[in-house]
């Protein structure tokens, strides 16, 4: 009975003509006897809902209410009603009562309100209640999470987050959830080492790197991880994988140069798409005009297109910029390799 209530509950909550001063009448504890009087309401409810008629099924779910007021569920659903009429005085007394008649089931509407109404140590305490009746779950931990931080309690918070990665200690969630206490904490180390933890969970989908790119600093360590192993697997001739780990490190921090970069020259000289590694290597000297390798990589991209001249031009400007033996050493061969084929 009680899934069924949850599914009809929705509908109530989007109408507008609800009443809005209904009240409870104090009825003693109903016989079990009036079960069925009970269910006939329950269901003509969920009938004026089908038929769109909702001020009545408004009406016939207080009558439930009062038929048995100590039935939690529906102390709970008239709670979200009240609060989707920013009734929210009216809505935490019922979301308080469905908690205190079934703490182990009713306690998600009533922890909400006073997490959102920063009663940070009263959560606290309804949350350990909860906890010692259910066990520690995910919701735990991001309660806990979040009332730690209320409270100015980091450590607490990482602890709560902890205590459920003993259970699930590849949940990407709760590893990015540390992160951020981290970053709060201005713990950069950490943060570090939760990236590297992160990037070693393989295989890693499209839809959880979207939710690595939004804990900045993870999204910035783990794109400097998948450059390395990008460079890494091109070097052993995956390029395939290589490709998909500079893809990988490009979305999670688009201004990571280096990537970018190193991404336009393999597919460059490895036979890819020309005009889309000229479109990379552009931005990289926009970004940096002064890098002597961007700028060596962009000539010899314009030298493949057959754009020699341009090329030359800019291999000269690497050169001037270029500080490293090595660097300047690989400028000079490109350019010899361009006036060797003019002769």
């Amino acid at each position: 009975m009680n899934k069924v209530r949850r599914l009809y509950i929705a509908l109530i909550v989007c109408c507008l003509g609800l009443p809005v001063e209904a009240k409870i009448a104090k009825k003693p504890v109903i016989p079990q006897e009036q079960e069925q009087q009970f269910l006939y309401y329950f269901y003509a409810a969920r009938h004026a809902i089908e038929s769109n008629d909702f001020p009545r099924a408004y009406t016939l779910l207080d009558f439930c209410q009062q038929i048995n007021p100590k039935d939690a569920v529906t102390n709970d659903h008239l709670g979200v009603i009240y609060a989707s009429l920013k009734q929210q005085d009216i809505a935490a007394q019922y979301f308080q009562r469905a908690y205190e008649l079934a703490p182990a089931e009713c306690n998600e509407h009533y922890l909400d309100h006073l997490m959102d109404t920063e009663q940070w140590k009263k959560a606290l305490k309804v949350q350990d209640n909860v906890d010692a009746l259910s066990g520690y779950t995910a919701n735990s931990a991001l309660n806990r999470y979040r009332i730690y931080l209320g409270l100015n309690k980091g450590k607490q918070a990482v602890d709560a987050i902890d205590q459920y990665l003993e259970q699930d200690p590849e949940s990407l969630n709760f590893l990015l959830f540390r992160a951020e206490i981290h970053m709060q904490l201005g713990e950069e180390k950490q943060v570090f080492e939760l990236s590297e933890r992160i990037a070693k969970l393989f295989p890693l989908q499209g839809h959880e790197y979207a939710m690595i790119q939004k804990v900045p600093y993870c999204a910035y360590y783990i794109s400097l991880i998948k450059t390395f192993e990008a460079d890494s697997l091109v070097n052993i001739g995956q390029l395939n994988r290589g490709y998909e780990n500079y893809e990988i490190a490009i979305y999670l921090w688009p201004k990571n140069m280096t990537a970018l970069n190193n991404y336009a020259y393999c597919m460059a000289i490895y036979g890819g798409d020309l005009t889309r590694a000229e479109q990379m290597s552009a931005k990289t000297i926009q970004v940096d005009a002064d890098n002597a390798t961007f700028l060596d990589t962009y000539a010899w991209i314009l030298h493949l297109k057959g754009q020699d001249a341009l090329a030359t031009f800019y291999l000269r400007k690497a050169l001037e910029k270029a500080k490293d033996p090595d660097t300047r050493k690989v400028i000079n061969e490109h350019l010899t390799a361009i006036e060797g084929e003019k002769k």
